[in-house]
């Protein structure tokens, strides 16, 4: 029994690492091309002071305190 069901999983796993070579190859042609304005934006967004070194980012902490704090009260609805 344990042989057919590890004979089973090959199988699948086979089929996964194929799913996944597949997807490599695809992801290699595919090129992403960031335009002048975004890059513009990046640029600004990083040369505000809250992202200087040495700048104060506290808050960030407590964001991801309060967000899992909030997360982990959360409860399923149906």
């Amino acid at each position: 029994m344990a042989a057919e069901y590890n004979r089973g999983m090959d199988s699948e796993l086979d089929a996964v690492f194929r799913m996944l070579d597949d997807a490599v190859e695809e992801a290699k042609s595919i090129r992403v091309e960031l335009d002048a304005p975004f890059l513009r934006g990046i640029a600004i967004i990083e040369a505000l002071p809250g992202n200087q070194s040495g700048a104060d980012k506290t808050w960030v902490h407590r964001l991801l305190h309060v967000s899992d704090r909030h997360f982990a009260a959360a409860i399923r609805k149906r």
